[in-house]
């Protein structure tokens, strides 16, 4: 599934169709950001381990997903293969999954404006930053 027909998933003819496209759209844009998403399958896949193992991860709050459906998570692409990504998911708590993801994609004024991902991209010694920015996120002046 691609990430249009993920985000149809979100509705189909509903009364209140109007009322949430701008919210449509901006989930739409943080699905297709940073190379998009992949399935359950595909992420088991490349981590090498069953989807029973990969669920468990999701689970323990150790790896990114967002429900698209019943039983149908999507994981994105971006949070595969970045050193400490745990310490960070970790330190955002009990933040909803859509939360997590806007604060990886969105700048940060705790980091100078740069994103979370993009910190985490450039240099690994960039995670106590984003831990604590993680730390912090939602909170008045945070």
């Amino acid at each position: 599934m691609n990430t249009e027909e993920a985000v149809l998933l979100f509705h189909i003819g509903e009364p209140l169709d109007g009322a949430r496209a701008p919210g449509l759209a901006a989930k739409r844009k943080l699905l297709e950001m940073e190379g998009g998403v992949m399935s359950q399958a595909e992420a088991a896949a490349r981590l090498g381990i069953s989807r029973h193992a990969l669920d468990k991860r999701r689970v323990e709050g150790k790896l990114l997903a967002l429900c698209l459906g019943p039983k149908d998570y999507r994981y994105p692409v971006w949070q595969f293969g970045l050193a400490g990504i745990e310490k960070v998911f970790a330190a955002l708590g009990d933040h909803d999954p859509w939360d997590q993801i806007s604060f990886f994609l969105n700048p940060n004024g705790l980091l100078a404006d740069s994103t979370p991902l993009q910190m985490l991209k450039q240099s690994s010694e960039n995670l106590t930053a984003v831990t604590l920015a993680a730390s912090s996120y939602g909170e008045q002046g945070g």
